[in-house]
């Protein structure tokens, strides 16, 4: 019940996401741009490093936060939102699943504390060693993950309580900036 329920609620929010028209950019290619695109790309006074609020401003603008997460630009990441992008953003094949090493690959950069993840089995429901939609969402769809990014525990991720907490697990030598070093997307 609690499947089909979802399934309804993802399907809604893929199609208003998907509405958005062939013409627009897919935010995916996590491997089809050089390393250090986008933070010299967010890095606006090139001092190669990023405070909190560059970061924030920089993944506003830029399209793995615009169009990755943010779907209808409300500064609000509502669950369906959350699915379609990391979904968007993990399948970095566009074979339209999700395999264990892109799954790694997505939970190394988006939860990099890892403490609220357990492992692929644990979200491979039919266990054919891939995710699709669903199963990515009902993952998501845990406390334990999505409270990961609602700082304050009110149902609602703000795009600001993203930017902090991946400005804090980005910065892994805690001199409060990321810097391209710490960097972990292209």
């Amino acid at each position: 019940m609690w499947s089909r329920v979802l399934a309804n609620i993802v399907a809604a929010g893929l199609a208003a996401a998907c509405s958005r028209g062939a013409s627009a950019p897919s935010p995916t290619p996590f491997a089809l741009e050089p390393a250090g695109t986008t933070f010299q790309q967010i890095d606006a006074d090139g001092d190669q490093k990023l405070a909190l609020e560059a970061l924030h401003r920089g993944l506003g603008v830029h399209y793995y936060y615009r169009l990755g997460l943010d779907l209808d630009g409300d500064r609000v990441v509502d669950h369906v939102e959350l699915t379609t992008a990391f979904f968007e953003l993990w399948d970095t094949d566009d074979d339209g699943a999700i395999a264990p090493e892109e799954w790694k690959r997505g939970i190394d950069v988006w939860f990099p504390d890892r403490s609220a993840i357990t492992n692929f089995d644990d979200w491979d429901l039919d266990h054919d060693r891939v995710l699709g939609i669903i199963e990515l969402g009902e993952g998501t769809l845990r406390p334990e993950i999505y409270d990961t990014y609602d700082a304050n525990q009110d149902g609602i991720i703000q795009t600001r309580e993203v930017s902090r907490y991946l400005h804090v697990q980005w910065d892994t030598n805690d001199d409060g900036f990321v810097d391209l070093a710490e960097w972990p997307l292209p």
